[in-house]
């Protein structure tokens, strides 16, 4: 079981009382991942969401055709990755590696669903920080997309 005290420091939770805390907290299990170690491969099916408690995690994109890997991101404490596997069931977009000794905590997507059967409240506001933390990403996706296009040469 995880604290839920190190739960209520997390942005994804902000909105939650001590009592929707623990009750996410009794569904979601702590990972430790040694360094260079892989928390998901690129491609493979995705079924969790992860919150990084310490440590850092890298996001690496690997080019099919080449096999080389690229670094797109690095996650810090508080931030979380893999929530879109709660929503569809497509492959993971990218591979997540520990970069030093990096804890996880780890809620599934059947925990979550379990969430919705018996504490749909607690699920809708779990579903809103998720929507608004995804919004936030794709305005600073476009943001990046559109300062990238004004550098490209005119008709390109």
């Amino acid at each position: 079981m995880t604290d839920a005290l190190s739960l209520s420091e997390i942005e994804l939770f902000h909105d939650l009382t001590d009592e929707e805390l623990e009750f996410v907290a009794e569904r979601c299990q702590q990972r430790l991942l040694e360094h260079e170690e892989l928390l998901f491969r690129q491609g493979s099916p995705g079924r969790s969401l992860f919150i990084v408690l310490a440590g850092q995690i890298k996001l690496m994109h690997t080019d099919h055709l080449t096999g080389k890997g690229q670094e797109i991101s690095s996650l810090y404490p508080g931030s979380h990755l893999g929530e879109m596997s709660l929503f569809e069931s497509h492959p993971r977009s990218l591979n997540a590696v520990a970069h030093g000794r990096t804890v996880v905590l780890q809620l599934k997507k059947t925990d979550l669903e379990q969430i919705i059967e018996e504490q749909p409240k607690l699920a809708a506001k779990l579903y809103r920080a998720l929507a608004a933390e995804i919004a936030r990403r794709l305005r600073d996706r476009t943001q990046d997309l559109a300062e990238a296009r004004l550098k490209l040469p005119p008709g390109c």
